[in-house]
């Protein structure tokens, strides 16, 4: 199996960040197609992730000694293959998927992140036997927490859970940051208020595209790998700031309607997850994207969603969703 190598350098084209909007525009959330579902297994609410490959659904728990565990695509019936979390390949806290990465999802790799070891974890998952073949790989000790990781040739892109006051994301490469910022226009009443801009974050290297969907403010953005932002979505008629804490020290995150809760991409199209509430008590609607930033189509659940994951045909999506017992549903929602 090819090991990944990351050979981090600094991005020289960086100079031309945020230069003006290019495009505009709003799309309605009340309009969309309602599209069934399949509920496909039923577990306990212990997942937090999960991704999807050719041959395999893999899952991340919090709470099981087996932080991933890993499906058949066409069998949800028994475990196939695990990871434990401590083991001979070392402890893992609370690992996260990649957003994107360069591995060939065709071959059935995973790429996982541990911020708390600084490490990447790259499964193998095979069709035979419950051992999984791992291999780690030490990240920078100057890297951030973060989330939202994505691996392009040069550069990691994430989103930062520690320096999250007046950025969107950041480059990281040779031990330099590069941080993008909103626009100054971009409520600018809000500004030095931590997690005002949380956003999610996926990135299509091969199209030169990145997008940023905020999770507290109704807005999607589109941006050139050079970190020039070229399509501004507003998600309703008005732009929707967060409800502050006391004095403002921080998003009210229990009363703020939480808009791009997840979001990711395949090599053709780009799916935001949209909730529009305060406690996640109503239906999920995902809007579709392609990569330059045009709306395509807007799908409408009667589940509300919390995580999902797009095949690569673009033909469907499983996401997990909260049930009235207090667990989770894994479902198969077909997308056209």
């Amino acid at each position: 199996m090819k090991k990944i190598y990351y050979t981090i350098v600094v991005l020289m084209i960086l100079t031309a960040c945020n230069s003006g909007t290019k495009s505009e525009y709003n799309v309605n959330p009340d309009k969309g197609k309602t599209i069934k579902n399949t509920v496909i297994a039923t577990h306990k609410d212990t997942y937090y992730d999960i991704q999807i490959t050719d041959s395999f659904v893999a899952f991340l728990d919090y709470k099981s000694d087996t932080v991933v565990q890993i499906y058949k695509k066409d069998d949800f019936s028994k475990l196939h293959q695990f990871v434990l979390r401590e083991g001979a390949n070392g402890k893992f806290v609370s690992p996260k998927f990649t957003k994107s990465d360069q591995l060939d999802k065709h071959t059935n790799s995973l790429l996982l992140v541990d911020n708390n070891y600084l490490k990447t974890l790259q499964l193998n998952p095979n069709q035979e036997g419950e051992s999984v073949s791992i291999q780690t790989a030490k990240l920078s000790s100057k890297l951030t927490n973060s989330i939202q990781y994505n691996f392009i040739t040069d550069n990691i892109l994430a989103v930062s859970t520690m320096d999250n006051v007046n950025n969107l994301f950041y480059y990281f490469g040779s031990g330099e940051y590069y941080w993008v910022k909103p626009e100054p226009a971009l409520l600018p009443n809000y500004k030095n208020i931590p997690n005002v801009f949380a956003s999610n974050l996926c990135v299509n290297e091969s199209v030169n595209s990145i997008a940023c969907a905020l999770r507290f403010v109704n807005i999607i953005q589109f941006y050139s790998l050079d970190a020039e932002k070229t399509v501004s979505i507003q998600i309703g008629k008005d732009i929707l700031p967060p409800i502050l804490g006391e004095r403002r020290s921080g998003v009210d995150i229990v009363n703020t309607p939480k808009y791009c809760i997840d979001m990711v991409g395949t090599s053709r199209y780009v799916y935001c997850l949209y909730d529009g509430s305060t406690d996640y008590s109503v239906g999920s609607t995902i809007f579709i994207f392609d990569w330059t930033g045009k709306h395509i189509s807007t799908l409408k659940t009667k589940n509300n969603l919390r995580k999902i994951v797009v095949d690569k045909e673009d033909t469907h999506l499983i996401a997990l969703a909260g049930n009235e017992t207090a667990g989770l549903d894994v479902l198969m929602v077909e997308i056209h």
